[in-house]
This record gives C-alpha cells, structure tokens and sequence, in this order.
C-alpha cells in the first residue's frame, strides 16, 4: 500500500501480510549474541 485510503477502510489482510513481511525480515536480521546490548554487525 503505497496511499492510505482515506475513506475506505483499510483490509485487514493487506496489512496482515505487510507485517508478515517485516516479521520475517526482523527474523531473519536478528542474530543471537552474548551481549545483548551490542548489535550484531
């Protein structure tokens, strides 16, 4: 979705996949460290 609609209601499943989408990305972005308040680079 690239413009939010302004008098339409938004389905819910466009924005379910949206975050499916991101979930996967953070997922994936995440490495598991031994200090976790460094970023893993």
């Amino acid at each position: 979705m690239k413009i939010w609609p302004k008098k339409q209601k938004v389905p819910a499943v466009k924005l379910s996949q949206k975050y499916a989408i991101l979930n996967r990305i953070r997922a994936a972005n995440w490495v598991p460290t031994r200090h976790s308040s460094d970023v893993a680079t």
